[in-house]
């Protein structure tokens, strides 16, 4: 997240109805193939190209960011969502560019999978390992760094490890793993 934005204030948007009770999300249940390609198909539809600023996209959908206070104890990132159109994530102030970018995404994916564009009320925090934060983490790298154009990126680049990081903004090691996800070999490369 840039250091002179550190928070993305709501846009008026009409409240769709939202169901009552548990604010725990369920996971979808759907494979991590379907998510990636979910998440990669609203991206396209969002306009998302890889790289932009995801502030001004959840501005867009009616969300703010916020950064929680260093003196109080934090998760990476969380998110409430209260209704369509108007949530709030969460950071951790201890965290770098690369991975609040990562926990936004992350984020958006609990906005769109579980909350499902908030018809369901929900609040998570990003802690643990289990069905519904593997669902986020896959929509995450699916919405940053979508197959299609990181495909085509990494015949561009030679597969080179750091210029695709820098191109979609992710860590050296989520390009890692999408290379190894979409069995494109990895290649060598010493910077």
């Amino acid at each position: 997240m840039s250091a002179s934005i550190r928070k993305v204030t709501r846009g008026s948007h009409l409240a769709s109805p939202v169901s009552k009770g548990d604010l725990a999300p369920k996971a979808t249940g759907c494979s991590r193939d379907y998510i990636d390609h979910l998440a990669g198909d609203i991206s396209k539809k969002l306009g998302y190209k890889p790289g932009d600023d995801l502030e001004i996209l959840v501005k867009a959908l009616g969300g703010e960011i916020k950064v929680h206070p260093w003196q109080e104890p934090c998760h990476d990132g969380s998110i409430e969502v209260r209704g369509f159109g108007d949530f709030t994530i969460c950071l951790s102030p201890f965290t770098s560019e690369l991975r609040d970018r990562f926990t936004i995404a992350h984020e958006l994916g609990h906005y769109f999978l579980h909350s499902l564009v908030g018809s369901k009320k929900i609040n998570i925090a990003r802690e643990g390992s289990n069905p519904v934060e593997w669902e986020a983490n896959w929509f995450a790298t699916g919405f940053l760094v979508p197959s299609s154009s990181f495909k085509k990126a990494f015949d561009e680049c030679g597969g080179d490890i750091w210029q695709l990081a820098a191109r979609f903004k992710v860590s050296s090691q989520t390009i890692q793993l999408r290379i190894k996800e979409l069995n494109l070999g990895l290649q060598t490369s010493h910077h």
